[in-house]
């Protein structure tokens, strides 16, 4: 099935290798995945979605960063805030905790954690067995 039928069943995924819009800045890249959002949005609507987005994932102030600038999680949240923009009925994390170190996988794990809080279903590959012990017993 194309890429964009999928998204508007509302499956969004993120990849193991992250994969962002490289020759776009971050406000660009999450504007590239709300033009598939389940509704129409006007070019302000769009921008204003964007910021919320990007603040979402802890990218605030990042609107007109390069992607290309971003340190390893920053472009994993970058990926995770184009994915939200789809309003994902099930969110697809393909090894989204891998590569990151404590602190920052503290981070990505309080994002995930807060996601599925608010009521996102999320299924997950990882290797990342602490995190999975985290997120199944809820240990923090």
């Amino acid at each position: 099935m194309a890429t964009h039928r999928i998204a508007r069943l509302g499956l969004g995924r993120t990849f193991q290798l992250v994969r962002v819009l490289d020759g776009m800045d971050c406000e660009e890249n999450v504007r590239a995945g709300l033009a598939f959002h389940p509704a129409r949005l006007a070019r302000g609507e769009m921008q204003e979605a964007a910021l919320r987005l990007l603040e979402r994932v802890g990218l605030k102030g990042y609107e007109r960063r390069s992607a290309t600038e971003l340190t390893y999680i920053d472009r994993k949240r970058l990926e995770l805030a184009r994915v939200l923009a789809l309003k994902p009925r099930l969110l697809l994390l393909d090894e989204w905790l891998a590569g990151l170190n404590p602190s920052e996988l503290l981070i990505g794990i309080t994002l995930i954690r807060s996601l599925k809080d608010q009521g996102m279903s999320i299924l997950m590959v990882e290797h990342v067995m602490d995190a999975i012990r985290r997120f199944a017993i809820g240990a923090w």
